[in-house]
């Protein structure tokens, strides 16, 4: 299953509007068997995965520490978010 894509119409995905399912939270509510990462080995997708570990996402994590650091907790992005909201 490692490295293996996703197929049309698995999982709802669509970065022209910037959502996605993660496999972590389908996998809660048995929609699916494994959390696993799609896109790189034996790693759980989750927000924070996405953030700051999987491979697929190596570009946009580049350009998102450089407008918000190298913080890519979810905590610290969030904060980013919400200072930017205000200002």
């Amino acid at each position: 299953m490692a490295g293996q894509r996703m197929g049309q119409g698995d999982i709802p995905h669509d970065t022209g509007t910037h959502w996605a399912w993660m496999l972590w939270y389908l996998c809660r509510i048995k929609k699916k068997r494994t959390a696993q990462c799609f896109h790189c080995d034996g790693e759980e997708d989750s927000a924070q995965h996405t953030l700051s570990a999987c491979p697929a996402w190596g570009e946009q994590r580049r350009v998102l520490t450089q407008a918000v650091g190298a913080d890519l907790s979810l905590s610290a992005v969030v904060a980013v978010m919400v200072e930017d909201e205000e200002t």
